[in-house]
């Protein structure tokens, strides 16, 4: 009996000792970064530039704004007449589309996963509050979310992540080939993009290359866009976001193991 007890304690805290990659509850709002502002919110340029950069400390290019690990970024400017309107206060992330026909436009975080192992991952967050003001057509409008990753950023003026979340005359395409690595950083899409068409939680399972190295990199994004057959004057789509996780995917002999450790601490108290 005592072996099978040691057995169940050291293959139980082995398992429970696992954190995941990534979560984010919007609890504690983690802030957004709007284009065209600078860190102290100062506007620089119009609603149509949605540039940023990742790991670039190039701090006077105002038009194309630095993001950090875990900071929102994306949409568009506030207060201006077209485009993403976004907000991480009051417990989740709520994305307002507003008059924006024949526009795509994302917003995304970063996730550093220079500590992170290489290998099987899983993402999820719950939708509710799904809005698609035209009834969703597949040629007028859509929601979706997209996955890239990236290494070789090094925090300099040379090297980094060149972000564009935004595109006129969308005409469907999902903001594809929105990310670019500049100078010897590298940057690539993973599977293809995911229309979001429902509330309830969204899952997807992926492979993570770019691991465990520093300046490696995770990008969550998610756009919506309305075709170009439709005024100015159309809403955008609109969601509410929340309860982001990103983790491995347990390998067969982990499972194994934990199956393993609950049938011995079950013997055990069955004697």
């Amino acid at each position: 009996m005592k072996k099978t007890f040691a057995l169940s304690l050291f293959v139980g805290s082995s398992v429970s000792s696992h954190a995941a990659l990534y979560t984010q509850d919007f609890t504690t709002d983690p802030g957004f970064l709007r284009p065209n502002e600078d860190n102290n919110g100062t506007v620089d340029n119009g609603p149509n530039s949605v540039r940023f950069r990742y790991a670039d400390t190039d701090a006077g290019d105002l038009e194309e704004q630095t993001v950090t690990p875990g900071l929102f970024f994306g949409g568009t400017q506030t207060g201006a007449g077209e485009g993403v309107l976004v907000s991480t206060t009051g417990g989740s992330l709520i994305s307002n589309g507003t008059h924006a026909g024949d526009r795509g436009r994302g917003f995304g975080v970063i996730i550093d996963t220079s500590a992170a192992t290489a290998g099987n991952f899983t993402v999820s967050f719950d939708l509710s509050n799904l809005t698609l003001p035209n009834g969703g057509a597949a040629t007028e409008e859509a929601i979706g979310f997209s996955l890239y990753e990236g290494s070789g950023v090094t925090g300099g003026v040379a090297n980094y992540a060149a972000i564009n979340m935004g595109r006129n005359n969308s005409n469907g395409n999902p903001l594809t080939g929105l990310l670019t690595g500049q100078g010897t950083a590298t940057t690539s899409q993973i599977g293809s993009p995911t229309n979001l068409t429902a509330n309830g939680q969204f899952s997807q399972t992926f492979a993570l290359s770019e691991a465990g190295s520093t300046g490696d990199y995770l990008m969550l994004q998610w756009w919506v866009w309305s075709e170009s057959t439709e005024p100015i004057t159309t809403d955008l789509p609109s969601f509410e976001m929340d309860n982001i996780v990103v983790d491995t995917v347990p390998e067969p002999s982990s499972l194994f193991l934990f199956g393993l450790g609950g049938l011995g601490f079950l013997s055990r108290r069955s004697r």
